[in-house]
């Protein structure tokens, strides 16, 4: 699709206010979208089981796919960014979504439900990899606030999701229309590569990084004598992220069983 360009600074900041509104629009609805289509899963879980005779075994697996596509395709899906750009990632990220999504009700078994949704998984980590540089580049000044809207979205997503899917199917698909709720999380995904592909800006460009420290180098003997720079504690990215990690598996796990518990235990 061909839009007009989008003003942006020398380092592809976004200068348009309303732009920014719109953007910040955009990246909450992705947030939104990259939950909402696995955690809908849950609550149909015990149909799905029931219909296509899965084990549990099948079904864990099912549930897991995400979580594991998640934590492998991370550093593979930040090596695409650099190569074709973020915006394309994510493009490609909600086409992968989408897809998945409305595909896996094309032939219900177990075998077509895990080939798309580790389809749809590859696109959710090829999105969420690629956002936070996008919000980093189009909102140099204000990252820490459209991070949040993002994550609002994510956490958003996960709740509307997981409490409106059933309610929902009962009222107007039907009490066992469990792959109608895959239409139902699968169009939005569509209608917002759509809007994507149509509103967000171009691709800014790439800056060179220099480390944030002072140019002590220019300081007098006397001023460097005197100046004391405050030490920073170093965090290991590989803590930050079993900690993540260990917090989605407990996270989805429980997501992942708690509609069967509540069906076994007949509330």
């Amino acid at each position: 699709m061909v839009k007009n360009p989008t003003p942006t600074t020398a380092h592809g900041g976004i200068t348009s206010t309303w732009r920014k509104i719109v953007v910040c629009i955009l990246l909450t609805l992705v947030g939104f979208n990259l939950r909402s289509v696995i955690l809908a899963v849950p609550p149909v879980l015990p149909l799905i089981q029931h219909d296509l005779k899965l084990s549990y075994t099948e079904t864990g697996l099912l549930t897991a796919v995400p979580v594991l596509v998640l934590a492998v395709g991370a550093w593979p899906s930040g090596l695409l960014a650099e190569r074709i750009g973020e915006r394309m990632c994510v493009s490609i990220g909600l086409a992968l979504l989408g897809s998945g999504a409305l595909l896996r009700i094309l032939w219900p078994s177990v075998y077509s439900l895990l080939l798309f949704t580790l389809l749809l998984s590859l696109g959710i980590a090829l999105a969420q990899t690629a956002v936070p540089v996008l919000v980093r580049r189009w909102f140099p000044a204000h990252i820490g606030l459209v991070a949040a809207l993002f994550s609002d979205g994510l956490i958003i997503g996960e709740a509307v999701a997981a409490g409106v899917t059933v309610p929902i199917m009962l009222q107007f698909l039907g009490r066992d229309a469990w792959a109608g709720t895959f239409i139902l999380w699968g169009v939005p995904v569509i209608v917002l590569l759509v809007l994507w592909l149509w509103l967000a800006p171009p691709a800014p460009p790439t800056v060179s990084r220099r480390p944030l420290v002072p140019e002590t180098s220019a300081l007098p003997a006397t001023a460097k004598d005197n100046t004391t720079i405050p030490q920073r504690a170093r965090v290991n990215a590989l803590h930050l992220g079993i900690l993540l990690g260990a917090g989605s598996l407990i996270y989805f796990g429980m997501n992942a069983w708690i509609a069967s518990y509540n069906q076994a235990v007949h509330v």
